[in-house]
């Protein structure tokens, strides 16, 4: 029961990429003064960021969003 409802409430409360994006930046940003707890931090993220902006650059269209597909 638990393992339905969480898979229901992720499929219709998950962030968008672009979204998720901008919360590992700013965790990166956060964690740049933080000597060599933040380069920790940098290199754990560092992959996931990654496929985020791959994610988002597939997803752009150079069109626009009003042109039609």
């Amino acid at each position: 029961m638990y393992r339905s409802v969480t898979t229901v409430y992720l499929l219709h409360h998950m962030p968008s990429a672009h979204t998720m994006l901008k919360g590992y930046q700013a965790q990166i940003s956060a964690s740049r003064g933080a000597g060599m707890a933040g380069v920790g931090e940098q290199a754990r993220l560092a992959p996931t960021v990654r496929a985020l902006i791959e994610v988002v650059n597939d997803d752009h269209d150079p069109r626009g969003p009003s042109t039609p597909r």
